[in-house]
Parts: C-alpha cells; structure tokens; sequence
C-alpha cells in the first residue's frame, strides 16, 4: 500500500510540474505569435510615420523592420 501511494504522489507531482511547464510555454508561445504579428501589421503609413519620430524605440523598430527577413528569424528563435 505505501508504495501504490508513492507512485501515485510522484505521478501527480510529475503532471503538476509538466502541466506548469506546459502552461508557461503556451503563454510563450502566445506572445511571441502576437509580436510577430504586431511587428509585420505595420503599414507604410505608420512606418514612415515612425521614421519621423526622434524617439529611441521608434528607431529601434524601423531598424527591425528595415530586414524583415532578419527579424522573423529573431523572433522565431
């Protein structure tokens, strides 16, 4: 009996953890889609709006946009 109870605790240990696991890579997963996502729905007419402003992240992601190819590779990675 005591040893049906340690497997049975370490198999609901183990499905705590992997589900936690499993969770935290699905909220991941899920932000990282939705820069993609928010980074390529860009249109001409916001970009070069933000070209226009001095404003360090505005830069940073024209020069993101600059290579696009580049930057899915980043995000993906």
């Amino acid at each position: 009996m005591e040893l049906n109870r340690r497997v049975v605790y370490l198999l609901d240990s183990f499905y705590l953890i992997y589900g936690g696991i499993f969770i935290v890579l699905l909220f991941l997963s899920a932000f990282f889609s939705g820069t993609e996502i928010a980074f390529f729905s860009i249109s001409k007419i916001d970009l070069s709006n933000l070209k226009e402003e001095r404003t360090g992240s505005a830069r940073k992601i024209v020069k993101l946009l600059s290579d696009q190819r580049k930057l899915l590779i980043t995000i993906l990675t």
